[in-house]
C-alpha cells in the first residue's frame, strides 16, 4: 500500500508539474498575444489559457472607462461587452446579470455562482471568477472559468492564473485606452492647430540651453541653436513658405534673420515665458507688422530643450489704436489751445479790469478797493492754472526739443511736490526727436507718473531714459504701494493706454507690479534714423 500511495504521489507531482508548465505556456502566449501589435483576439486569448486549465468556459466582461460609476446589470449594448470561449465551440447568446458594484473576488465569485446555480460550499467549485482592475483601481471588467461537471484538480493554481490573467488584461486594457486617448487628444490638437486663426509653432534646441549662463550668452544661443520643430499653415505663411513642411527642421536664425533681439531677451527675462507680448516687426522696404505673442519654455534638469508658442498679427488693431490715440491728442490740443486762448485771455482782462476797477473808484483802505482786488488776486491765479492745464494737454517743448527736455521737466515739477523726490535719470546722449514717437513716450511717462502719486502714493519716482542694444529705453519706477496685475488688466484705462500708444509707435511696453513692491514701466522703442534724428519744430 505504501508503494501504491507513493505511485500515486508521484503522478500526481507529475500531472502538477505538467500543469503549471502547461499554464505558464498558454500565460506566456496570452501575453504575446495581449502585446502584439493590431487588434487582439480576445477569443483566441481566452482559449489559450482556457485549454491550458481544463475549463469547460472561459468569459471575459469589459467596460469602457466611460461607463464608470457602475450600474447593475448592465445590457451589453448599453457599453459593456461579453467574450466567451467554449471549450465545445458552441455559441453562446446568452448575458449573465451579474451585479458589478463589488470589486471583491469572493462577492464577485458568490453573485457569479448564485445567478448560474453553482455551489460554493463543495470542496471543488466549478466556478471562478476575479475583477480585471488596474493598478489604480479602476474596472475593466471581470474575467471567469467555468468547468461545468468536470472535477478540480488545480484550484490554487487555476486561481493563480486567473489572478495573473486578469493583471496581463488589466495592463493591455490600461495602456490601449492610454493611447486612446493620447491618440484623440493628438487629433484634437491637429485639428486645432489646422483651424486656429493663430500661428502655432515648436522650436527645439539642438544644443539644449544651460539657464544659469548670463542672460546675453543665453540669447545668442538660443537664437543660433534653435530650429522649428513643428508649425501650422498659417506660421508657414508667416515665414513666407507655402507648406509647414518647408519650415520644419529650418534653423530659427535662417527663417527669421532680422528677429528683433528684444523679443528673446524678454522671453528670458520673464523666466522662458511670454504671456501676450507685443512686438512689431520692421521690415525695411514695407511697414511694419504687429503681433502679439505667447510662448513657453520646457526645462529639464536646468537645461532648456524647446519652446512652444503662438502669435497673432493684430496690425490692423494697432493701426486703428493709433489712429483712436492721434484724434485723442488732437483733441486734446483743441482744447488746450481753446483754453489759452479763449478763458486764458478772458482772465487775463478780468485781472486787469479788476485793478482797474480798484485804483480808479476806490481808495486804499475801502472794501471795494480790497474787493476789486481780491477778484484780480483770483483771475491772476486760474489764468496760471488754466496756463498749467495748457502745457500739460500741448507740451510746448515736444515741438522744439527731444523727449529728454519733456522728461526732465516733468520729473522738475514733480520734485516740487511735498513728500515725494522725483529724479531723471539719462545717459546723455540717448534723445527720441521723431514727433509722435516722442509725444506718446511722453504721454506715457505722464501717465506713469500720475499713477505714482494718484494711487500708488509713492514716495520716491525714477525715470530713466538710455539706449539699451539697439533700443530706447524709457523706464519709470516707484517705490508705491504696487497692484496685482492680473486684478487691473482690461480694468484700467491709464495702463491700457500706454500700452496703445506703445504699439502706436512700435514699442513694447512691460509693467511689473505686486503689492507692496513698487510698480516698473518699461517701454522699448526700436532705434531707427527717424527715431533719433532731430526734425523740423512744430507749430
Amino acid at each position: 500500500m505504501a508503494i501504491l500511495r507513493e505511485i500515486t504521489e508521484k503522478k500526481r507531482q507529475e500531472a502538477r508539474i505538467r500543469h503549471r508548465i502547461q499554464v505558464e505556456t498558454a500565460l506566456a502566449e496570452a501575453s504575446r498575444l495581449l502585446v502584439s501589435s493590431g487588434e487582439v483576439d480576445f477569443d483566441r486569448v481566452l482559449g489559450v489559457v482556457g485549454r491550458a486549465v481544463g475549463a469547460e468556459s472561459v468569459y471575459l466582461v469589459t467596460i469602457p472607462p466611460d461607463h464608470q460609476p457602475l450600474l447593475e446589470s448592465r445590457a451589453p449594448d448599453q457599453g459593456m461587452s461579453l467574450t466567451v470561449w467554449h471549450r465545445d465551440g458552441r455559441a453562446t447568446d446568452d448575458w449573465w446579470p451579474i451585479s458589478l458594484d463589488t470589486r471583491d473576488p469572493e462577492e464577485w465569485l458568490r453573485e457569479h455562482a448564485r445567478l448560474r446555480g453553482h455551489r460554493l460550499d463543495s470542496p471543488e467549485p466549478s466556478a471562478l471568477a476575479v475583477p480585471v482592475l488596474s493598478h489604480e483601481d479602476m474596472l475593466y471588467g471581470y474575467l471567469g472559468f467555468e468547468y461545468g461537471d468536470r472535477p478540480r484538480e488545480e484550484l490554487d493554481e487555476d486561481i493563480r492564473v486567473l489572478n495573473l490573467l486578469g493583471d496581463l488584461l488589466a495592463t493591455y486594457f490600461e495602456r490601449n485606452f492610454a493611447e486612446q486617448a493620447l491618440r484623440e487628444s493628438e487629433e484634437r490638437y491637429r485639428t486645432f492647430i489646422s483651424t486656429t486663426t493663430e500661428a502655432v509653432w515648436r522650436l527645439e534646441l539642438t544644443r539644449p540651453l544651460v539657464t544659469d549662463q548670463p542672460p546675453e550668452q543665453q540669447a545668442a544661443h538660443l537664437y543660433e541653436h534653435s530650429i522649428f520643430g513643428e508649425c501650422n499653415q498659417v506660421m508657414a505663411r508667416l515665414l513666407q513658405a507655402d507648406d509647414p513642411a518647408d519650415v520644419v527642421h529650418r534653423p530659427l536664425a535662417q527663417l527669421l534673420p532680422r528677429l528683433d533681439r528684444g523679443l528673446i531677451d524678454a522671453f528670458i527675462r520673464e523666466g522662458y515665458t511670454l504671456h501676450n507680448h507685443d512686438y512689431t516687426a520692421v521690415h525695411p522696404e514695407s511697414s511694419p507688422k504687429h503681433y502679439v505673442i505667447n510662448a513657453v519654455g520646457t526645462v529639464h534638469q536646468g537645461r532648456l530643450i524647446r519652446i512652444w508658442g503662438s502669435c497673432i498679427e493684430v496690425t490692423e488693431r494697432v493701426e486703428l489704436e493709433r489712429r483712436m490715440v492721434a484724434a485723442l491728442e488732437d483733441q486734446q490740443q483743441r482744447i488746450g489751445r481753446d483754453l489759452h486762448d479763449g478763458v486764458g485771455q478772458l482772465l487775463t482782462g478780468i485781472r486787469m479790469l479788476s485793478a482797474n476797477l480798484a485804483e480808479r473808484h476806490f481808495r486804499e483802505g475801502d472794501d471795494g478797493y480790497e474787493q476789486a482786488h481780491k477778484v484780480s488776486r483770483f483771475a491772476n491765479e486760474a489764468s496760471q492754472r488754466v496756463r498749467e492745464i495748457y502745457r500739460g494737454l500741448t507740451p510746448a517743448q515736444l515741438y522744439y526739443e527731444g523727449l529728454s527736455a519733456a522728461l526732465e521737466e516733468i520729473a522738475y515739477n514733480t520734485n516740487a511736490l511735498p513728500n515725494l523726490s522725483c529724479a531723471f535719470v539719462h545717459d546723455g546722449n540717448t534723445d527720441v526727436w521723431e514727433r509722435e514717437a516722442k509725444l506718446h513716450l511722453y504721454r506715457i511717462a505722464q501717465e506713469a507718473v500720475n499713477n505714482a502719486l494718484k494711487h500708488a502714493r509713492a514716495q520716491s519716482v525714477v525715470i530713466t531714459l538710455r539706449t539699451q542694444n539697439d533700443h530706447v529705453l524709457l523706464q519709470i519706477e516707484d517705490d508705491g504701494r504696487g497692484f496685482e496685475q492680473q486684478e487691473r488688466r482690461g480694468k484700467s484705462l491709464g495702463l491700457d493706454s500706454m500700452h496703445y500708444r506703445a504699439r502706436a509707435i512700435g514699442a513694447n511696453l512691460t509693467i511689473h507690479s505686486s503689492p507692496g513692491e513698487g510698480t516698473v514701466i518699461r517701454c522699448l522703442v526700436p532705434i531707427t534714423p527717424a527715431l533719433t534724428t532731430p526734425d523740423q519744430p512744430g507749430p
